[in-house]
């Protein structure tokens, strides 16, 4: 029920192919990257081969993708990779006939193999391949596989030992291979860092959140803030990111929205940007620095260092502003316009929409949301067919008068995944009995 779903939102999404922004092959492991798993102890993990390129240059195996060290990261320690060096002797062979060391063997090299990046082009229109970058990470299952087979040689080498000697053995073999791996890794093989007190514990105390969620003027609020769904912790909409695997729709060229003036002495927003704000309904903008030429279809509601927002952008005491839109476009608008009479939202929750409108004449009534397949609209209780297949706004042929809209998501994809589930849980259940 969840490939079918994720199938399709992946034929919808920026990963489609359409994006040049998204590279499958990002994070994979250039072979010379092997070198690590002997190497970690005598340069490996210096600061200078961290931030080096010239590992990657190598003639016939250029990728058009960059890496990083934390995907690219193979180091199994010294002691596991002697014993599954030992593999190579017919004595241990021989005695390691009832194991599964050779299937572990196979994944070992084929995730290795495809960590390279080379089957990428091949392997990302295979479900699950293409959606997320760092073709490195397979690298997980080989250092999984190689340790497995490391504790199958110790077991053959130990199995004439007394149980107190294999045990002793054994816990001076996982306590050496312990520092070992902690001791070669320093600096420690990361891109983030742990602290002490996570910034969304400063969301309650946020002035930020607070104007947004009692801003009457603009309801409901939508900010134009920098940082995927950064936005979205205050309690309200945001754009312009989408963090992760999103709809084509936020990516595409005629969406990009500038989140902070590029030069001081332009306009900000600019004429387009405010166009695309209004087409998104977007009420409000946050920036990190105060905006110079400000728009003069936009006001200045408040400025301050933010609880929340400074330990997201880590920028200690600085402030930040926040400015709003004279005049918005509503999150609920009527063609033509002067047909609204008035509209309010019932409810608004991730899955279900509900509002109510009242139209002096017939008219083509827009809810400023995103049309993805699934939505499924009602008027008045009764089914109604969508104007619009797609974009950013769902649209109704209503009649005049006072009517109730709902939208529900109710994704064909997902009851087609679960009526798989449901045929393949049978059959397991009717032909796997013992």
């Amino acid at each position: 029920m969840q490939l079918v779903s994720t199938l399709e939102l992946r034929q919808l999404s920026q990963r489609d192919g359409s994006n040049k922004a998204f590279n499958p092959a990002y994070g994979h492991m250039p072979p010379v990257y092997l070198t690590q798993l002997v190497a970690s102890w005598w340069y490996w993990h210096t600061p200078e081969m961290a931030l080096s390129r010239e590992m990657q240059k190598n003639p016939f195996l250029m990728m058009d993708a960059d890496t990083n060290p934390v995907e690219a990261h193979l180091y199994l320690g010294l002691i596991p990779l002697v014993l599954v060096c030992c593999v190579c002797g017919d004595v241990i062979r021989r005695r390691m006939t009832h194991t599964h060391w050779k299937t572990w063997a196979i994944l070992s090299v084929a995730g290795i193999v495809y960590s390279f990046g080379w089957l990428v082009p091949l392997f990302r229109h295979l479900p699950g391949f293409g959606f997320f970058m760092g073709p490195g990470r397979y690298t997980m299952v080989s250092c999984l596989g190689l340790a497995i087979i490391a504790a199958l040689v110790l077991d053959v080498l130990q199995r004439r030992q007394r149980t107190i000697m294999r045990t002793l053995v054994t816990l001076i073999i996982t306590a050496l291979t312990l520092a070992d791996v902690l001791k070669s890794a320093e600096p420690p093989v990361c891109d983030a860092l742990v602290v002490a007190q996570p910034p969304i514990d400063g969301l309650p105390e946020s002035w930020v959140a607070k104007a947004l969620q009692e801003d009457d003027l603009t309801s409901p609020v939508r900010l134009l803030l920098g940082g995927p769904n950064i936005g979205n912790l205050y309690g309200v909409s945001s754009v312009p990111q989408y963090l992760g695997l999103g709809p084509a729709e936020y990516f595409a060229s005629d969406s990009v929205l500038e989140t902070q003036p590029t030069l001081l002495e332009e306009i900000f927003p600019s004429v387009e940007q405010m166009i695309r704000l209004k087409g998104m309904a977007v009420t409000h903008v946050l920036t990190s620095d105060e905006v110079k030429n400000l728009s003069d279809q936009c006001e200045l509601v408040a400025n301050g260092p933010d609880a929340f927002l400074n330990r997201v952008w880590g920028r200690g005491g600085a402030y930040c502003y926040l400015y709003r839109l004279k005049q918005p476009k509503l999150r609920v608008s009527a063609v033509p316009e002067a047909s609204l009479k008035a509209w309010d939202m019932s409810f608004h929750r991730p899955s279900e929409i509900e509002f109510k409108v009242e139209l002096a004449t017939s008219a083509k009534v827009e809810l400023c949301e995103l049309m993805f397949p699934g939505w499924i609209a009602f008027v008045d209780d009764q089914p109604a067919k969508p104007v619009s297949p797609s974009g950013f706004g769902r649209t109704l042929e209503i009649a005049e008068g006072s009517h109730t809209i709902r939208w529900i998501y109710d994704p064909r994809s997902f009851r087609i995944g679960v009526l798989i589930s449901l045929l393949t849980l049978i059959g397991l259940i009717v032909f796997c009995r013992p």
